[in-house]
């Protein structure tokens, strides 16, 4: 039998192989905390996002205001298909109520009890 040499090591350790595995792992783990960082400082809730599904939307309390002054609240889910976080209900409402119920004025209450009355067109 003759002896086999005895390995030799090279100065960093690693042949050009092994460092490409290594510094694509280094990429994957960087990605996998990076995209969620980025997510969870983000501005909320974000289209898309996974606050969509986990934050309260905040519907105002709706009421129309006839041309006798007259106030009957109405729902306001009848104005949308599905409630949730990232939409601006106030603005929708703003915009629509007025237009799907003739009414004179539409009065907007939210959540903190700010009240907005907005004139119809």
């Amino acid at each position: 039998m003759t002896a086999q040499p005895a390995p030799t090591l090279s100065a960093t350790g690693w042949d050009r192989r092994t460092l490409v595995i290594a510094v694509f792992v280094a990429i994957f783990l960087a990605w996998q905390i990076i995209v969620p960082a980025a997510a969870l400082f983000g501005p909320r809730p974000a289209r898309g996002g996974w606050q969509m599904y986990s934050a309260f939307p905040d519907v105002p309390s709706v009421w129309l205001i006839d041309a006798g002054g007259n106030e009957s609240q109405v729902d306001a889910n009848q104005y949308f298909a599905q409630l949730r976080a990232e939409i601006d209900f106030a603005a929708a409402l703003r915009a629509g109520a007025c237009a799907a119920s003739g009414a004179v004025a539409v009065k907007l209450v939210d959540s903190l009890g700010a009240t907005e009355v907005v004139e119809c067109p």
